[in-house]
């Protein structure tokens, strides 16, 4: 039977009848900002166009589905927390000394939460190219899941933020809790309240202290289901202990298997073959793996292919995945996630590594459907049995780990985000902690100098510094710089309310005749965009009536019934999408006030109405329109009221 490799990315796709996207929380060791952007959250939104065939109007796409969301956000281990991106989604940096290892995605959509843990970091390697192992569980009113795993999946995430040394008023990780609590107070009852012994139970094993380690909670679990000890353990991780350390993981695996009788444990790694002797291989272990605690114990050594036959391409990928199985007869327990098979990774170490994965649990004579080895055999890659006199042990560098000469951003820089004040000025704010702010630092823009410890002393060493930005582009980050330091740490910026941001530079300021076919089109709004920008370009003569009727033969823009006809459809169109529920406020100030709203039509009559009366009239439409408006909600959707009391204000 062929071994089933999927695509990691796909997860991100929504399910079918999923409904509307509101929200994703996801964590990550390394990040890519760029792949996360235009790849995972090209798929979470269900967007239509591609970034390198479409150019602006991908942007728009991106931009008007973002804005009909709650939150993107990504928590990422504060070495790697860097770069720049659209400021629709939040970067947030994991602020503590241990380390935030955990690979966590959480896509929340209208009827559908799916939550995916992974090996995987969100970088193209990690999702294209690496050998890695994920698991999708998705939570809807039919799941057979187990509910608790999504509850306990949203305390994680709750425990992180509260663990990430962000400040409580940090706009990022309020978004970041209201949509968990969000989660918890409308789809809490998503899954099955029990497991079947027929089925394959599902078990979290979360890391956030060495008082919960990931032996004992596996062990745990295998007890609470299977009667007798597990005879055999399989391991696979790309990084080990230190070759001098003792190998605490390489002790305590026994701890889980048979006290009496033969037992065994199997290794699975990466390996090299030796270049001055061709009988050797050097494997990527230390020498303390061999240990064992009676004569009746063995371990056996696997080496595993970085390149493998895919749809007649040779793929390489890097051992990236991490697992361990346990297994008897009958019953087997597999553990794949983030934990290396190293002593911070499972929780050996008192400043162990914050870690997320999941125990799979079946019995083969219980279960409903033909089983014959589904998990080590589905998802264990095919493997080179070694001799252990052929190896040379050669462990490799741990690349989970964070290093000195790694810049992270000081404890003194707080919260950088973005405001509009009430003149429409834009404003940087910074937040210090005045505590523990260095006695040297600049802070840049690019490469320009917008603030230092000089200017900070000059205006009475404040908590809360504000800037006025005169650039038309904002930024979505800072370098900072301590002492005399060339190395520089970067500070992500955040926005304070999405509502703030401008809309994108085609999108502001649409005139009258675009609005209206906008709104009286059937087509989503890039698509008819992408007309009217081609004719704006100078490609085609501009011909408004075609985008409404291509029928259309004659000019009558100059005719005050015809076109309060076609307000008047474009305002029906308007209402109607009114009607439909709202699952997010984001998207509540969207419909209404976002560049093809119920503002922008107003603001375009008053602008280009060619008479006193005609402005009256329309506007009085509008106003009448509004407050026949009767809004539909749904489950998971905003509250009637809510959306009422906005409407009336606008």
């Amino acid at each position: 039977m062929a071994k089933r490799i999927s695509k990691l990315l796909d997860a991100w796709i929504p399910p079918e009848n999923s409904g509307e996207p509101i929200g994703c929380l996801a964590t990550s060791f390394t990040f890519d900002n760029e792949f996360f952007e235009d790849e995972c959250l090209k798929r979470f939104l269900n967007l239509e166009t591609e970034l390198n065939a479409d150019g602006p109007i991908y942007l728009i796409e991106r931009e008007e589905k973002l804005s009909n969301i709650d939150v993107a956000s990504v928590l990422v281990d504060q070495s790697h927390c860097k770069g720049k991106r659209s400021l629709r989604w939040d970067l947030l940096p994991f602020r503590n000394k241990r380390l935030l290892h955990a690979k966590i995605s959480l896509l929340y959509w209208s009827n559908n939460v799916r939550v995916i843990i992974a090996s995987a970091n969100i970088t193209d390697n990690g999702y294209r190219k690496n050998q890695e192992v994920f698991a999708v569980l998705d939570f809807n009113k039919k799941s057979k899941i187990p509910k608790n795993i999504l509850i306990e999946t949203v305390d994680y995430l709750t425990l992180l933020m509260e663990e990430s040394s962000l400040d409580q008023e940090n706009p990022g990780r309020i978004r970041w809790m209201d949509t968990l609590e969000k989660i918890k107070d409308n789809c809490s009852n998503w899954g099955a309240e029990i497991q079947s012994n027929k089925t394959i139970k599902v078990t979290t094993a979360f890391l956030s202290s060495s008082d919960n380690n990931i032996f004992d909670q596996l062990k745990n679990t295998w007890e609470s289901n299977s009667g007798s000890p597990a005879n055999k353990a399989m391991v696979i991780s790309p990084f080990f202990n230190d070759p001098d350390s003792k190998n605490e993981p390489a002790k305590k695996i026994w701890d889980i298997l048979r006290k009496r009788g033969k037992a065994e444990v199997s290794y699975y790694s990466s390996a090299d073959k030796s270049d001055q002797d061709e009988n050797k291989i050097h494997f990527h272990a230390p020498e303390t793996l061999t240990q064992v605690p009676r004569k009746d114990c063995r371990v056996k050594f696997n080496s595993v292919p970085l390149s493998a036959e895919v749809e007649g391409k040779t793929l390489f990928r890097s051992l990236h995945q991490k697992s361990i199985l346990i297994k008897n007869n009958d019953w087997q327990s597999y553990l794949i996630g983030s934990s290396n098979f190293t002593s911070s990774g499972l929780g050996l170490y008192p400043n162990c590594n914050y870690e997320a994965n999941l125990i799979f649990t079946l019995s083969k004579s219980r279960i409903q459907f033909n089983h014959r080895r589904i998990l080590d055999k589905k998802s264990f890659p095919d493997a080179i049995a070694l001799q252990t006199k052929n190896i040379i042990w050669q462990s490799k560098k741990d690349a989970d780990q964070r290093y000195e000469e790694e810049i992270v951003l000081h404890e003194g820089f707080l919260t950088a985000f973005l405001d509009i004040d009430k003149n429409g000025n834009k404003i940087l704010e910074l937040n210090f902690n005045t505590k523990t702010l260095p006695p040297l630092f600049r802070i840049l823009l690019d490469e320009n100098l917008i603030y230092d410890n000089k200017m900070w002393i000059n205006k009475g060493k404040s908590k809360q510094v504000r800037i006025i930005l005169t650039d038309q582009l904002l930024p979505s980050g800072l370098w900072v710089i301590i002492d005399k330091e060339l190395k520089k740490a970067w500070w992500p910026i955040l926005v304070k309310n999405y509502e703030l941001l401008p809309p994108p530079e085609d999108l502001s300021d649409l005139p009258i005749e675009v609005l209206i076919s906008i709104l009286s089109s059937a087509k989503p709004l890039h698509q008819v965009l992408k007309q009217w920008l081609k004719n704006k370009s100078g490609q085609h003569h501009i011909d408004y009536n075609i985008l409404i009727d291509p029928h259309e033969k004659v000019d009558t823009y100059s005719f005050l019934l015809k076109r309060t006809r076609r307000v008047t459809y474009a305002l029906n169109m308007l209402c109607y999408n009114l009607e439909r529920p709202f699952y997010s406020r984001n998207s509540l100030h969207w419909r209404i006030n976002g560049p093809v709203g119920v503002m922008a039509l107003a603001k375009a009559i008053m602008k280009e109405a060619k008479s006193d009366e005609e402005k009256v009239f329309l506007l009085a439409e509008i106003a009448l329109d509004i407050s026949k408006v009767s809004i539909n909600s749904k489950e998971n959707s905003l509250d009637e009221r809510e959306i009422k009391e906005v409407l009336k204000g606008a």
